[in-house]
């Protein structure tokens, strides 16, 4: 009697249900190591030429000290004469936020101003969303990806649009009002994705957002010196600059 129970209680155990098969470990992506902070980043855009006196004498230790501040995009964009000048580049930003007519003229997030002031307040605001990216590249090709993540002050019924745009560093030619002869050229704007350095439209939803860029690496840049930056604009208004600039991180060393 006592074996039969043994038996039976066997055969109740091989027939019952088996272990649940564990949960896939999901695949990696390249998005896994991004985080986007609760940080407000600033952003300066210097309209600048080698040619112009006061851009090397006084533009480029401003541009200098606005980067150096920490978690500040630094977009230089050349004007026309300047070996680097990009014509499409140069007119689509200043289609939106104009030189004024003469250069160096800076842009302090939406404001057009030299104040670094102006730089200070904008960092200090609740950020509605925060961006982070990184680059990698490839034989032919730049490839940015990039995570927004969306804040509690995020309005989503917004026309957003997401730039992508390629910077160097390093370039070595002379600069007006720079007496080093071993002056080097960064923050240079090299291109845009799509041609379009306000970016793409883009949809958001609440939360984490992922997106990959690719550009095309041009034979005349030195790889080894560029990077890119991500910044996230609002357009909204008539009133210029239309895109109103959001949050943004760049993959500057």
């Amino acid at each position: 009697m006592l074996l039969a129970v043994l038996m039976f209680s066997a055969l109740a155990i091989s027939c019952g249900d088996p272990d649940p098969d564990p949960e896939p470990t999901p695949e990696p992506t390249p998005w896994d190591d991004l985080a986007p902070t609760n940080t407000q980043w600033g952003l300066v855009i210097n309209y600048t030429a080698n040619w112009c006196g006061p851009c090397g004498s006084w533009g480029v230790p401003l541009m200098k000290r606005c980067v150096e501040k920490g978690n500040v995009v630094g977009v230089g964009v050349k004007a026309s004469g300047d070996p680097q000048y990009n014509a499409p580049i140069y007119s689509a930003y200043s289609a939106d936020r104009t030189t004024g007519g003469g250069i160096p003229a800076f842009w302090m997030g939406d404001t057009k101003t030299e104040s670094e002031s102006a730089l200070t307040t904008l960092m200090n605001r609740i950020p509605k969303a925060g961006v982070a990216m990184k680059h990698e590249l490839t034989e032919d090709s730049i490839i940015v990806y990039s995570v927004v993540e969306t804040f509690d002050t995020f309005d989503p019924e917004g026309e957003y649009y997401l730039a992508t745009v390629v910077q160097e560093d390093g370039l070595k030619y002379s600069q007006a009002g720079v007496t080093d002869p071993n002056y080097r050229h960064n923050y240079v704007t090299r291109a845009a994705f799509d041609g379009k350095p306000y970016g793409v439209p883009v949809t958001l939803k609440t939360g984490k957002n992922n997106f990959r860029y690719a550009i095309a690496i041009e034979t005349k840049w030195d790889v080894a010196n560029i990077y890119a930056h991500v910044v996230l604009y609002k357009k909204e208004g008539t009133t210029k600059p239309v895109y109103k600039f959001i949050n943004g991180s760049w993959s500057r060393p």
